[in-house]
């Protein structure tokens, strides 16, 4: 229990903020209440309905222990909260451990490991294929029977397809339109062998497939039927024959269907109504952030089956050209009705984005057209002179991906583009530089976009402030991982975990970050027929509040590769800005005399305390002074502790770039830089924050006006008016944490009396 609250954090809400969201994936905390009052809504009902109202004590987020995929109610704050927020993924083992607490926890919801609301139909990512085909029987016969015999059989069992076996094996499924090509083709010889028409590609999967994957693997194999067997594979038994009709009560109109209709359609306008089918079918099951990553795969073979159809219709297939999709297209994040990014090797046929325009695409734009070369030649260009070609413009070319058309051309555009990479090292910085230019607003606020600027709008850009710092910083780490082309955002944040397994939690939660990013946006654009690139920040009759990432920052700060020290700009946002509350006992009150005993430290970042960023050491001390009586600890204990030269390299290692915060913090920095001098020769060259400096701000800004007048600015003074419980008083980490949930409250008023940069927190305080 102490590792899991070690791994921690503290968050704090003022009244009315959203904690988590109805329907909304599980963040990878659980949260206790430590102080304040939680009210609980269904949202779902019109109007929305209070459930429960939760107090210290109380826990949100247990339902994810008892099979709920998402938080089943809104958590609000109903006064100032204060909360214990602990890592999930650390907590469920421990109810294995502890019997009493899983029955504790198995209690607080009622919710069972299939549990959906009474009206909600399962969607297609949560639904087992076996589940859906329980009872059907497949219809098989021997491989060796005639294609006449095979006839016959699909013909009276009314099956689409049929399984051929040699034995006990399976050998290939035989579908309808199997035995069509076969007519079609004259239907000679109708004694042969049944498998000698049958389609060369067999598809099987296991009984635990969900239904969305089944329809992937049908989609990409290009085929109508697939085969259930015991362990997905073909050589154990086979339970069932999955075709299209098997699959229709998992959905409304039918993807696989879609796609077939797609494959045969005779002109642009039959493409047109297919089109507007598939996006209308992927708003209807867009149900939730989960479902996103499934639909996002299909909505790609949608729009390549429709190229694909297209050129066929153009007589263009057969050249030797290669289509590339590169942007949203090439990420394969293009779920809305925008029209892919085009991008080809060798030649293509006129007027190709007129034909987009007709098959129901938004904003076609001709594709960009080039010889292998030239493409060659652009992308040298780009990595050898970024400034002069303007790289900047040309990031979504370095999302290319194939699509139709001789993959070794693409193979060989892609070695040299590795080949530039590796002999330009410095386009990696200017790109990672490029990322910041664009960074997320710092908030909402009563229905108003707060940008970093400042200014207030009441549209949220989207695709702009939020989905491209995303993209562009994933694409960083793709490029520095050795995979500079075709991949998704989530697929490269990945391969940056890989690349900087420290820095693994910032990933995962940008990935994640990115997944409900990419679901809003799908969703508003397909709801108001747009690309979903800008939305109020409460779209009309819904609450779709997004959930900002909590990490944007530490994404940010990563992307710088170079390792040294960052020295932030005075302009910076306070919520990107990683300040270190420190605290320190020292044997009395002079710096260049006295010396360190303890040393507590802990992290605040976008106004949450970070329990496991924290610091904590004992130093040895040569001789007891009269300070004994405060901190308690005597030249006797302080003998297991760090010599004075290793706890301040510690500690340096620790901080980074962190800015220093405290209480009268002016006395422990000059200790440390004392330290330091001493030691090394050098001081930190952090700044450092006085929250009673702030403190005196604030009160001129009027922060406290409605309260009592302030009497005095102690830590205990400042505790109290913030109606939190000093811990561990005179200790150097108990009281870092306490001021750190000072500081927390401070960040908040500083925010509504215009310090919001580092900079005006940072301002001096004159009387």
């Amino acid at each position: 229990m102490i590792a899991l609250a070690a791994r921690g954090r503290v968050k704090f809400h003022e009244p009315d903020e959203y904690i988590c969201w109805q329907s909304s994936p599980h963040t990878f905390f659980i949260y206790v209440i430590q102080q304040g009052s939680v009210s609980l809504w269904d949202e779902a009902a019109n109007p929305p309905a209070l459930r429960d109202i939760r107090g210290a004590g109380d826990c949100i987020g247990f339902e994810r222990f008892n099979g709920s995929p998402a938080s089943l109610h809104s958590a609000k704050a109903a006064t100032e909260v204060m909360l214990y927020a602990l890592p999930a993924a650390d907590f469920e083992p421990l109810l294995a451990r502890h019997p009493r607490a899983a029955a504790y926890v198995s209690a607080s919801s009622a919710v069972t490991a299939d549990y959906a609301a009474a009206s909600e139909r399962p969607l297609p990512h949560e639904t087992f294929l076996a589940d859906l085909l329980r009872g059907r029987a497949p219809v098989c016969c021997p491989a060796s029977a005639p294609i006449r015999v095979a006839a016959l059989l699909l013909s009276v069992s009314g099956a689409d397809a049929l399984a051929l076996m040699d034995g006990e094996q399976l050998s290939a499924l035989l579908t309808a339109s199997d035995l069509l090509r076969w007519v079609a083709g004259g239907a000679p010889d109708p004694e042969q062998s049944a498998r000698n028409i049958a389609s060369a590609t067999t598809v099987t999967v296991a009984p635990q497939t969900m239904v969305s994957d089944c329809v992937l693997a049908m989609a990409e194999a290009r085929t109508s039927a697939a085969a259930l067997t015991s362990d997905g594979s073909r050589g154990t038994t086979i339970h069932s024959v999955v075709t299209a009709a098997g699959l229709a009560p998992a959905f409304g109109d039918h993807p696989v269907t879609m796609l077939q209709e797609i494959a045969v359609a005779l002109d642009a306008a039959s493409l047109r109504a297919l089109n507007l089918r598939a996006r209308s079918w992927i708003r209807d099951n867009l149900a939730a952030p989960p479902a996103l990553d499934w639909l996002a795969s299909w909505a790609d073979v949608v729009n390549r089956r429709i190229l694909e159809r297209l050129l066929q219709i153009t007589g263009a297939h057969q050249s030797d050209s290669l289509f590339c999709f590169y942007g949203a297209a090439g990420r394969q994040e293009l779920l809305t009705s925008l029209a892919p990014g085009i991008a080809v090797i060798g030649a293509a046929p006129p007027s190709l984005d007129t034909a987009l325009a007709e098959c129901g695409y938004l904003s076609p734009e001709s594709p960009v057209v080039a010889s292998l070369d030239e493409w060659k030649a652009r992308f040298s260009g780009w990595i050898r002179d970024p400034i002069r070609t303007q790289v900047y413009g040309s990031h979504p070319f370095f999302d290319l991906r194939p699509v139709h058309g001789p993959g070794h051309v693409f193979d060989e555009l892609e070695s040299h583009v590795r080949a530039e990479l590796a002999a330009e090292p410095a386009f990696l910085r200017i790109l990672a530089n490029d990322c910041l230019s664009t960074l997320p607003p710092l908030t909402f606020f009563r229905d108003l976009v707060v940008e970093e600027s400042g200014e207030q709008t009441d549209t949220f850009r989207l695709e702009s402030s939020t989905l491209q710092p995303l993209v562009d910083v994933a694409r960083v780490f793709a490029i520095a991982s050795g995979n500079p082309l075709g991949a998704s955002t989530r697929q490269r944040f990945q391969q940056a975990r890989r690349l900087l397994p420290a820095q693994e939690a910032i990933f995962r939660e940008a990935a994640e970050a990115m997944r409900i990013v990419l679901f809003h946006q799908a969703r508003a654009g397909l709801r108001m027929g747009s690309g979903g690139s800008a939305l109020p920040p409460r779209p009309p009759g819904a609450q779709e509040l997004l959930p900002f990432h909590p990490q944007s920052a530490g994404i940010h700060r990563a992307v710088r590769l170079d390792g040294g020290v960052l020295i932030w700009a005075p302009e910076t946002p306070v919520e990107q800005v990683r300040f270190v509350v420190l605290d320190s006992e020292t044997t009395g009150l002079n710096p260049r005399k006295d010396r360190i005993v303890t040393i507590g430290a802990i992290g605040v970042l976008n106004h949450e305390v970070l329990i496991e960023d924290s610091f904590e050491a004992l130093l040895k001390v040569e001789y007891n002074s009269s300070a004994v009586t405060v901190h308690g600890v005597t030249r006797e204990e302080s003998l297991v502790g760090l010599d004075e030269p290793e706890a301040l390299m510690q500690f340096l290692a620790y901080l980074d770039d962190g800015v220093i915060v405290g209480h009268h913090i002016g006395h422990d920095v000059e200790t440390f830089n004392a330290g330091y001098e001493r030691h090394f020769g050098f001081r930190m060259p952090n700044p450092s924050l006085d929250t009673m400096a702030l403190t005196l701000h604030l009160e001129r800004d009027g922060a406290f006006a409605g309260r009592d007048p302030i009497q005095e600015f102690s830590l205990d003074a400042l505790c109290t008016l913030f109606d939190s419980i000093p811990h561990d008083r005179h200790t150097a980490p108990g009281d870092a944490f306490m001021t750190a949930l000072v500081f927390q409250r401070l960040l908040r008023l500083a925010a509504k009396h215009n310090r919001t940069t580092l900079a005006r927190l940072l301002e001096p305080f004159e009387p």
